[in-house]
């Protein structure tokens, strides 16, 4: 070897020129390298799609008069879920049944109690809607709903239930309604 290589391996650049190579060199030979048998990684599920209804509102009409009209009514149902909540009705259930002085009760209480609009509709995640309820009751003498003395009433109280696609929640909620003479 010639004696001009020997003092440049023993200098310090020498030594600095194979340090910055060998530094180069490591990452890039120690890093690994995907072969086919490694397995490729799966993404994460989806989540579940979730439909949590929630009511609320005021449905306490308390006492009516006949022949008043309350139309302040108010129902509210919120999707909780992650996906679109599809309502599909409301079914209401009045507590008290049938009597001999009020043999269809039940009958005239769902023709007086009414939303104020269609009963299908869809929520979308996070949001509520508003539905709007009257009660006006009137006489039905073929139905013997007819106002009697000054304290008669008759109770339409009960329990509404909202029918819809929902995979958890609380889907009913209490009404009060009451026709006074």
């Amino acid at each position: 070897m010639s004696s001009s290589f020997l003092r440049y391996a023993s200098s310090n650049a020498a030594r600095r020129s194979l340090l910055c190579l060998a530094l180069f060199v490591l990452p890039v030979g120690c890093t690994k390298k995907s072969s086919p048998s490694d397995p490729t990684p799966t993404p994460s599920p989806a989540p579940a799609a979730t439909r949590i209804i929630r009511l609320g509102g005021n449905l306490n009409f308390g006492g009516v008069p006949f022949f008043t009209v309350r139309d302040d009514g108010i129902l509210t149902v919120s999707n909780d879920g992650n996906a679109n909540l599809q309502v599909e009705g409301i079914s209401y259930v009045t507590t008290l049944s049938n009597s001999a002085a009020a043999p269809n009760l039940r009958q005239w209480c769902f023709d007086m109690f009414q939303p104020l609009r269609g009963v299908v509709f869809a929520v979308a995640p996070g949001d509520t809607a508003f539905l709007g309820f009257r009660f006006a009751p009137v006489p039905d003498p073929a139905r013997g709903m007819i106002p009697r003395a000054p304290d008669f009433r008759f109770d339409c109280s009960g329990t509404l239930t909202v029918r819809g696609d929902q995979t958890s929640g609380t889907n009913t909620i209490s009404v009060t309604i009451i026709a006074t003479s």
